[in-house]
């Protein structure tokens, strides 16, 4: 009788080569404005928006989130996430973006007003988990629009010469 297993090359198949087919399956491609993620229209993607925000906005300082804030002219507010490579290998990156996206999801509604949000991944992040980003994010965006009074203030920069510009 012959038996159910293929031998290739020395290496013996447990199941015939049949089961390797793919089944074409329609699937339902994810909305970008789907109730689970962050909308395209509610993220800051240019790099002169993030500049923008981080040059002249307002922060809060979390123990392992920094958030800068300033005005936008847009009807709603607007996130951007920064995890740079001081947070820890991608796997350890993508975990923070994850939880930081999660916090959101729960927390956005916190912001009164409109803003640009710029949020930053300390170190400590790694360290922190999801339950701890999520208090920081939500007490920091009880803050977000709360404060008033001039954003912050840079001192003045000064051109090659060393005069003032």
């Amino acid at each position: 009788a012959a038996s159910p297993c293929r031998r290739l090359g020395g290496l013996t198949l447990a199941r015939p080569m049949a089961w390797r087919r793919a089944v074409s399956v329609p699937v339902e491609p994810m909305s970008s404005d789907s109730p689970h993620g962050l909308p395209r229209r509610l993220r800051l993607r240019r790099s002169n928006d993030f500049k923008r925000v981080q040059g002249g906005g307002r922060k809060v300082r979390q123990p392992a989130l920094l958030f800068l804030w300033s005005p936008t002219r847009c009807a709603e507010s607007r996130i951007g996430l920064t995890v740079s490579r001081k947070v820890g290998n991608a796997v350890v990156r993508n975990r923070v973006k994850r939880w930081l996206r999660e916090a959101l999801r729960h927390e956005r509604g916190r912001i009164r007003g409109r803003w640009d949000v710029v949020i930053i991944a300390h170190p400590n992040a790694a360290d922190a988990g999801l339950d701890a980003i999520r208090e920081q994010v939500a007490l920091a965006f009880a803050q977000v629009g709360a404060r008033q009074g001039p954003g912050r203030r840079r001192a003045p920069r000064r051109d090659r010469s060393g005069g003032r510009r």
